[in-house]
């Protein structure tokens, strides 16, 4: 599966007017493993993250069960829009150990709205280990919530409800199968850390130097 390439630089340019516009990206994080799961591709299991802390100004209340999201920082191109986003389930000891099984696919790449609001929609492929502890950087902020299927989570109580609007925009969108289905059949996807990548110093560079759009995801 390395052998597939996809120029992340060319996330940028898709869908220029709407990425433009863009105020942050919501992450489907999809596994895809045949010798751990089958090949479930109809209803897989996704990452979740647990909110530890409430925001009334986003409706997030602690304890929610959530998708990774991030809102974007002012001029941020959409692959460090990702990136960021990434940081709600994974450090630098768990990026090592995840780093050649995180994907990234083209058609797995959307927008949609959200009160008015242009969010960018992205499903990730996820081919390792369900067994390795996925750690987020900010543990104060978030934790990391494992491992449920598309349709029990959008079934189960304590769970944002924007989460669930994303997740149900990414399904009806297509944009989890395709990603799936293209990445099953050597589809245009990259690896979506190179080696030497420091997710830490990337989450703490961006926070102190970058400026928020005016949302929250």
């Amino acid at each position: 599966m390395l052998e597939r390439f996809l120029d992340l630089g060319s996330i940028d340019s898709l869908e220029e007017v709407l990425q433009a516009t863009s105020v942050g990206e919501a992450i489907v994080v999809v596994h895809f493993n045949p010798a751990i799961d089958g090949d479930n591709t109809t209803d897989p299991k996704i990452a979740i993250v647990v909110e530890k802390k409430s925001k009334p100004s986003s409706k997030k209340t602690a304890g929610q069960r959530s998708i990774p999201g991030e809102t974007k920082k002012v001029g941020e191109r959409r692959i460090d829009n990702i990136r960021g986003g990434l940081a709600e389930i994974c450090d630098d000891e768990t990026l090592d150990r995840i780093r050649e099984n995180l994907f990234v696919v083209e058609t797995g790449l959307g927008h949609t709205l959200s009160n008015g609001n242009v969010v960018g929609l992205t499903a990730l492929v996820y081919d390792g280990s369900l067994d390795i502890p996925f750690r987020p950087i900010n543990i104060e902020e978030v934790g990391f919530g494992g491992w449920v299927s598309v349709n029990e989570l959008l079934q189960a109580e304590g769970v944002r409800e924007v989460a669930k609007d994303f997740l149900r925009a990414s399904r009806d969108m297509g944009l989890i199968s395709a990603a799936l289905r293209d990445f099953k059949t050597d589809g245009l996807s990259a690896q979506l850390f190179p080696p030497g990548f420091s997710i830490n110093q990337f989450f703490e560079q961006r926070e102190s130097a970058g400026v928020d759009v005016k949302f929250t995801l």
